[in-house]
């Protein structure tokens, strides 16, 4: 008999995984709200601006509200998708190395990625908040 699949741990990436997108966003949105105010652009440049702002800024946080990291006894899954959900997986008795890799501003960030490394090849969870803590503790469930 199967052993029962329990829920260990649930996780989503951070939305400080794109600051620079971010704050392009927030950039653009804040030029075309200032130009439209202003009359400093035509109503349509400003608008389009604004938008553009508005959908960088947005599109991060839309990824990580809609992406779920689920750890069980059994697997490690991401499920994702904004418009239409997808799942892989990744198999705990495969896994023979879990490694910690930062770029960029994440590690100022206290951000990271954590890659399960097995026999089927690698199995990244990106942009975890912590994640020396995180794969402590999936050390320790697992």
């Amino acid at each position: 008999m199967a052993p029962a699949e329990l829920k260990l741990l649930v996780l989503s990436p951070s939305i400080k995984n794109w600051p620079i997108l971010m704050g392009l966003g927030i950039f653009l949105f804040v030029t075309g709200t200032v130009g439209l105010v202003l009359l400093i652009f035509n109503m349509s440049t400003a608008l389009g601006v604004s938008a553009a702002g508005l959908a960088l800024t947005a599109w991060p946080a839309l990824q990580a509200a809609n992406t779920e990291y689920i750890i069980t006894n059994l697997r490690v899954m991401i499920a994702s998708g904004v418009l239409r959900k997808s799942a892989v997986e990744f198999r705990v008795a495969d896994i023979r190395e879990m490694r910690i890799k930062t770029a960029g501003l994440q590690g100022p960030l206290g951000i990271g990625d954590i890659e399960f490394v097995g026999a089927g090849g690698t199995f990244v969870l990106e942009g975890v908040d912590e994640p020396e803590k995180v794969r402590d503790r999936v050390k320790a469930l697992i």
